[in-house]
């Protein structure tokens, strides 16, 4: 994925964790997709809290590229819009603030 942080391109990897393809009658041919078909795919990437919270607070959605090393597959855009990445954080918050902390550890005692 490419994306551009404080004017400097930047790129991290993308796990694929899903794909479907719904294509209606249509066909795959030369192994394309035909532009008759629905593509949909879940990815995972990595971001930083730091970049999540400027998004948050920009009035502008952040733009990110998904590009590939297969010179077949097309790349192509999605944003991150201020509320998505607001509702991230929140989240975020929300289940950190829902895990129990981890007691310090006791030695255990000899038995008598």
């Amino acid at each position: 994925m490419e994306y551009t942080e404080d004017g400097v391109k930047k790129y991290t990897n993308v796990t694929n964790i899903d794909n479907e393809t719904s294509c209606d009658g249509a066909h795959i041919y030369a192994g394309r997709v035909s532009p008759d078909c629905n593509y949909e795919t879940n990815a995972a990437f990595p971001i930083s809290k730091e970049l999540l919270e400027k998004i948050a607070s920009s009035d502008q959605p952040f733009k990110v590229l998904f590009v590939s090393e297969n010179s077949t597959i097309v790349p192509f855009d999605d944003i991150i819009a201020p509320a998505e990445a607001r509702a991230l954080l929140d989240r975020v918050q929300q289940e950190a603030a829902s895990v129990t902390p981890a007691t310090k550890a006791q030695p255990d005692t000899p038995s008598k």
